[in-house]
């Protein structure tokens, strides 16, 4: 179960990383420049934003899946 709820969570921060990049790509596009360097700034942060939560979001679930914690909670030797 340990695995499953491991890599649900890989599943979910990778679908972060793709709306994080389209953040980025967008923020960096001729359209938005146009519209003003707030419109700019608020894309690149948003995008940078999602993309360390999806960092920690991976980061936890690769330490959750491989942690030799038993199932019960109990710490055998």
């Amino acid at each position: 179960m340990r695995q499953l709820v491991a890599a649900l969570g890989l599943v979910w921060a990778l679908g972060n990383i793709y709306a994080d990049w389209l953040f980025v790509v967008g923020g960096l596009a001729d359209k938005t420049a146009h519209k003003g360097l707030e419109q700019q700034a608020l894309s690149l942060l948003g995008g940078l934003l999602i993309g360390l939560f999806a960092a920690l979001l991976i980061k936890q679930c690769l330490g959750f899946a491989l942690s030799r914690e038993s199932e019960s909670g109990l710490d055998l030797p």
